[in-house]
């Protein structure tokens, strides 16, 4: 995800189902799409979730596909 945007088209790459975002959503605490700034596929091939609310340093979007749409606001 990017911000409140699901990526179908970086999920279908990775095949994660969006169901499995959801679940790992719903684990973090979010309650709603619009706390999300991004969620990444780890390369150990665990979800991790960012909430909104502080600027990401750029060095640790690097090497995220997609990173470009990110939300960069807090």
């Amino acid at each position: 995800m990017a911000g409140s945007q699901l990526l179908t088209d970086n999920l279908a790459r990775a095949h994660v189902d969006p169901a499995e975002v959801c679940s790992r959503l719903r684990m973090a605490g979010i309650r709603q799409r619009a706390e999300v700034a991004c969620v990444i596929l780890e390369p150990t091939g665990q979800i991790s979730v960012t909430r909104r609310g502080a600027p990401i340093d750029d060095e640790m979007l690097r090497g995220v596909i997609g990173a470009e749409r990110i939300p960069r606001e807090s």
